[in-house]
């Protein structure tokens, strides 16, 4: 799939070795703007061929999936953007099986969040990379949360 003009395509990377993260925000899908899109490519001999796109099992308007993106080994960390000021912004997990499918795991947000995305969770300020994993935890920052003391949260990893 080509990206399409004004879908904000490479906005967030993340490389794990032969395989790559694309973010693409602005992403259109079946005329619901900007839910947003992440592509995967994989490097096969000297070339990248792409092998999916992720959305988010809810597709909202203005979700702006992919604005930030985290890659280590099979699984995907994929921030939410959401443009509306009464949506909290999440952390989609995805984990690719043994077949080469990704799947979403879960969706993750601040167990102490206020209402709306003024936390900037999984996002750092002013839309920076705010989210990181090892092999046993996902990091999650918060730059703004705390009355902008900034928190991180930890949550195991699948």
């Amino acid at each position: 799939t080509v990206p399409q003009l004004g879908n904000r395509f490479g906005y967030a990377i993340d490389l794990d070795v032969d395989r790559v993260l694309i973010g693409a925000h602005l992403t259109d899908d079946a005329g619901v703007a900007d839910i947003g899109a992440v592509y995967v490519f994989e490097r096969e001999d000297s070339s990248w061929v792409q092998k999916t796109i992720l959305q988010p099992k809810n597709k909202t308007e203005a979700s702006l999936f992919g604005f930030n993106v985290d890659l280590n080994d099979d699984i995907a960390l994929i921030t939410t953007g959401y443009k509306d000021a009464t949506k909290n912004r999440t952390v989609v997990v995805f984990e690719k099986n043994t077949q080469g499918i990704w799947s979403q795991l879960q969706s993750l947000e601040a167990s102490d969040q206020i209402s709306g995305p003024s936390d900037w969770f999984g996002l750092g300020n002013e839309g920076q990379d705010s989210i990181a994993q090892t092999a046993t935890e996902l990091l999650i920052g918060s730059s703004w949360a705390d009355v902008q003391k900034g928190k991180v949260y930890v949550f195991k990893r699948p």
